[in-house]
């Protein structure tokens, strides 16, 4: 009957070819650890055939892990000849010389998986580290952490580029922002380079400012700094040169120059250009100044490019201004609650006030003195 292999028939399949080879092959195959016995009824069809190559497949218990060993041969008529195992496990499959035991195998695949596993373990952490990385710099940067569900989802798909969106509002004006990620070479880490930021003016969309912002190891401009640089104001930042020393600059963008690719060029005021907004200040009458808490958030808010708030003594009575930084040209600018500017004469003049106000108080006092003299001069009499 076809497809029914009887001892007798066997041999005379393999006379000439396989007679003593296909007893060799059972040996062997016991020898590598597999059962013969319902291999060899396979391996005889496939020679009948004349199939080449061909492959069969055993599947062994070793320590409850399943391990399939599959065993291809050539048959080129003369000779059925086992050219090598392929074994898989768990996941995991490699290739082995014909005389590799299904032992060994299942050793050498089973060290594999725990190196494996352990690699998986360690891209799983440095994985961890680099997305708390990122999500600490976004924090940093203004960003907040409403980016971290998409963030995780775009770094567990491997994207290899990708961007993100967020919207901000400062002084009731909207601004735009699209981060910028890319995987290293190896795709194993991600990195934050850069964003771009857009004012926009719904009413006249040529007033459009843009501007592309760049980061270095999770640090730069923060959201509202790129704001506040993009209407035109001065943030003061710490920075490193190309030795990688420290240095403090006030940095201001320059409308007149741009890059190749449009962006604004920023220019720098370093420490030694001279300007000192603390002493700029000094002396102006303002409120603020007075109480050191005070006057510590004022200068901070100042340092980041904001338009703050202070209170100023003006002709008798106390009136609220807002001043920026202006290092250019090494003073502040000043506006009125509508955020119009004003000319720092009219109002920063306390120097004169504090000279009248003085005079003011010597003379009572010359008076009153005039007034002890001529008593004295009296009593003498």
């Amino acid at each position: 009957m076809d497809g029914v292999i009887n001892d007798s028939e066997d041999y005379r399949l393999v006379t000439g070819r396989l007679q003593q080879g296909f007893e060799k092959l059972a040996w062997q195959l016991n020898d590598l650890g597999l059962d013969a016995v319902p291999l060899m009824p396979e391996i005889l069809h496939l020679a009948k055939d004349g199939s080449s190559p061909f492959e069969v497949e055993q599947t062994l218990l070793f320590e409850q892990d399943k391990l399939v060993i599959k065993l291809h041969f050539d048959n080129n008529h003369s000779t059925l000849i086992l050219t090598g195992i392929e074994a898989s496990m768990g996941g995991f499959s490699s290739f082995f010389d014909s005389n590799i035991t299904a032992e060994t195998c299942y050793i050498k695949l089973k060290d594999t998986a725990k190196n494996n596993s352990f690699k998986h373990l360690n891209n799983n952490n440095m994985n961890a580290q680099n997305s708390e990385f990122l999500k600490k710099s976004l924090l940093n940067l203004g960003f907040g952490d409403k980016l971290n569900g998409e963030l995780d989802k775009e770094m567990e798909a491997k994207t290899p580029e990708f961007t993100l969106g967020m919207q901000h509002e400062f002084n009731q004006k909207t601004i735009d922002y699209t981060l910028h990620f890319k995987a290293g070479d190896n795709q194993d880490m991600y990195f934050f380079n850069k964003y771009d930021a857009t004012i926009s003016h719904k009413d006249d969309p040529a007033k459009d400012v843009n501007q592309s912002f760049f980061i270095n190891k999770g640090s730069g401009i923060t959201a509202k700094e790129a704001f506040n640089l993009m209407e035109g104001r001065a943030v003061h930042k710490q920075l490193y040169n190309l030795e990688g020393h420290k240095y403090q600059a006030w940095l201001q963008l320059d409308d007149k120059n741009l890059t190749d690719n449009g962006n604004k060029k920023i220019k720098h005021y370093h420490e030694n250009y001279g300007y000192d907004i603390d002493k700029v200040i000094a002396g102006k009458g303002i409120k603020e100044l007075d109480d050191p808490k005070s006057k510590e958030e004022l200068m901070r808010s100042l340092r980041k490019g904001n338009a703050q708030q202070v209170t100023v003594d003006h002709d008798g009575s106390e009136q609220k201004y807002f001043i920026a930084a202006n290092p250019q040209y090494k003073t502040v600018d000043l506006y009125d609650h509508q955020m119009k500017k004003i000319k720092r004469e009219e109002i920063l003049q306390p120097e004169q006030k504090a000279t009248k106000s003085l005079k003011q108080r010597e003379q009572p006092t010359e008076e009153l003195l005039k007034k002890k003299q001529s008593r004295k001069a009296k009593l003498k009499v």
